[in-house]
């Protein structure tokens, strides 16, 4: 029989409103062993106490200022006595959150990871924060929870900006901590620079790898390491992203929009969008809206 509990984003964040939430569990609050999933990803703080995370068949213990990461549908549960948690849930494939050179970040793939990476979560905290780094980032939680409970004007994008300010430092304290010799090249940084600017114009490998100064299957091999896809993934993500925001706030047809992206072949572009965001571009601009 199957015990698991099934949670939805629509029964913690209301239907039509920005996909980010806070849920904070006090000492006691959450029950033992309590395994489920969620078609939601989650960041998750502990603020106190110790226990055991389950994941997936697996456990490792945790502790105060541990962070895991937790993504659709992966089972999992705490077994303690008096674990404090907050949760930053979110639906990564609904946010209208700017990659730009986020993907440098090894922890950045993580919480928000593609099809190929196919990364779901672990036991393990990904990573450990000291008292005074837990304190900062619980702060920022905190007023998170406070924009999006008040609704004020520009709370959505000021909650969003903070939640952005919240993956920042963890990415940088984790290339601190966990990574610290493995920092990007800046010739993989000038490509992405360049994705970045010129995405509306056809790109090839050749031509990337001619500003990196490698060879083309050098190129690859080194940006895939580095960034955690093929260039070509990445500048796809880079249009797509353009094409999300044009469908949001322009009146263009899908046709023209994927001529100003980059998409030479509208139907190809139909195809990628859905591939990316699960909707085809009309029904995209038609949910959101």
């Amino acid at each position: 029989m199957d015990y698991t509990l099934h949670y939805r984003l629509k029964q913690f964040i209301p239907t039509r409103t920005m996909p980010l939430g806070i849920i904070h569990m006090p000492s006691g609050k959450e029950a033992r062993k309590k395994f489920h999933n969620h078609n939601y990803s989650e960041i998750v703080l502990i603020l106190g106490g110790s226990g055991i995370h389950f994941f997936n068949g697996k456990q490792y213990p945790i502790k105060a200022g541990d962070i895991l990461i937790v993504h659709p549908e992966a089972v999992h549960g705490y077994d303690h006595q008096d674990l404090e948690l907050v949760n930053i849930i979110f639906d990564a494939r609904q946010l209208m959150l700017p990659i730009l050179d986020g993907t440098s970040m090894p922890l950045f793939r993580k919480i928000f990871p593609d099809k190929q990476s196919g990364f779901h979560g672990q036991p393990e905290p990904v990573l450990s924060l000291q008292p005074e780094e837990q304190s900062n980032i619980y702060g920022i939680i905190q007023r998170i929870a406070d924009e999006l409970k008040i609704c004020r004007s520009g709370c959505n994008l000021f909650s969003m900006a903070l939640f952005i300010e919240i993956i920042i430092i963890l990415c940088r304290l984790h290339q601190k901590n966990v990574q610290p010799q493995d920092s990007p090249p800046q010739r993989i940084g000038e490509t992405i620079e360049y994705m970045n600017t010129h995405y509306q114009q056809p790109i090839s490998t050749v031509q990337l790898a001619k500003i990196a100064c490698r060879s083309r299957r050098n190129f690859f091999l080194h940006f895939k390491n580095t960034v955690g896809c093929t260039p070509i993934q990445y500048l796809i993500r880079i249009r797509v992203s353009r094409a999300m925001e044009l469908l949001l706030y322009t009146e263009m047809p899908v046709s023209d929009i994927a001529a100003r992206c980059g998409f030479s072949d509208s139907n190809y572009f139909c195809k990628t969008f859905r591939a990316q965001t699960g909707f085809s571009p009309l029904q995209y601009r038609q949910r959101k809206r």
